[in-house]
């Protein structure tokens, strides 16, 4: 054989031998991984299946893993689900799941000690959407009237419409809707208003053809609400959010937790966790504050305990862990 052939059998023979040993390490990563993935989002359209659309397109590209979008009825069925292992991933917030990992409020009696999270991302703000046209102007306006507390009795809308009317003693005809039904619901007149957390462009949407009424707790009421609910946080929704926001207003809030299956392999949920990183730009593309919100160095913003896989991860960034969010198969 000539010398330059004999270059090229090297060169062949040396991309094959890496080839190899780089499936073998693939096929050694996956081998406790699952092989299908469900994420438990909410009704389309809002930030939940945003975001689990986005997450679903970095899982899909895992080895050997499918993944599909489970429309849900949002944060308190999301903790269930994952509690359950019906779903392995899912969305929620903190206020439901302070609740639920501390076994009080609705999920009272209840356990949550397999839920994990994975990772938090965006704020978001509770607004009770109505139109100029109604004459509403306060939440107690509400009183009486026909009103849609979120896409199911299980999200995350429903439980702050009923947290937010019980502290302000407001008795209201509340009804169960998809957030695109109740604005219909609003606009033909049906509902005078409904639940929503920004950031939703379903007010945008509205404010095309109709002159909105965005309506957050004045300062008195978040006192009054904060002393009665201090699971929950606040939030500022940012001046020109949209066209009804002429100035920085400040509403309850919380943040979106992803939150996974504490049983999902370890090596599977550690790089899934990197790839979600890694793979910010491609998140952000499909869902904006998703995208924007994830940040590595910031940990905290959950009350419910790390997976060891996240743990993993985020401690290779250089995070420093409160004890409380170590979870308790790591102590």
């Amino acid at each position: 054989m000539c010398r330059q052939g004999k270059r090229v059998f090297v060169l062949i023979l040396t991309i094959g031998l890496a080839v190899f040993l780089t499936s073998g390490v693939v096929l050694a990563q996956g081998a406790d991984w699952p092989k299908r993935v469900a994420i438990g989002a909410a009704s389309p359209g809002g930030g939940f299946y945003m975001g689990a659309s986005a997450l679903a397109r970095v899982v899909s590209k895992m080895p050997g893993v499918t993944c599909t979008v489970e429309i849900t009825q949002a944060s308190k069925h999301n903790m269930r689900l994952v509690q359950k292992s019906m779903v392995q991933l899912g969305f929620t917030v903190t206020p439901v799941a302070w609740e639920a990992w501390n076994g009080v409020g609705s999920f009272k009696g209840e356990k949550t000690d397999r839920v994990r999270t994975l990772f938090t991302s965006w704020p978001s703000a509770y607004m009770f959407i109505t139109l100029a046209k109604t004459g509403i102007e306060r939440l107690k306006d509400f009183e009486g009237k026909r009103f849609s507390g979120g896409p199911g009795k299980n999200s995350a809308c429903a439980i702050n419409t009923e947290h937010t009317f019980d502290a302000l003693g407001i008795n209201s005809k509340i009804t169960y809707l998809p957030s695109t039904d109740a604005s219909r619901g609003v606009i033909d007149g049906t509902l005078a208003g409904f639940n929503l957390s920004w950031p939703n462009p379903l007010v945008t949407q509205m404010e095309a053809t109709h002159e909105v009424r965005v309506i957050v707790p004045s300062k008195e009421e978040l006192e009054v609400f904060s002393k009665k609910y201090p699971q929950y946080g606040r939030v500022v929704i940012p001046k020109g959010a949209y066209k009804c926001i002429t100035e920085d207003t400040e509403g309850v809030g919380q943040y979106t937790i992803t939150i996974v299956d504490k049983d999902i392999s370890e090596d599977f949920v550690y790089h899934l966790t990197k790839a979600c990183f890694e793979k910010k730009p491609e998140i952000e593309a499909i869902w904006p504050p998703m995208g924007k919100a994830m940040n590595a160095k910031v940990v905290s913003n959950t009350p419910i305990p790390y997976h060891p896989g996240a743990v993993r991860y985020f401690k290779e960034q250089g995070v420093k862990f409160p004890l409380s969010l170590i979870p308790p198969e790591m102590k």
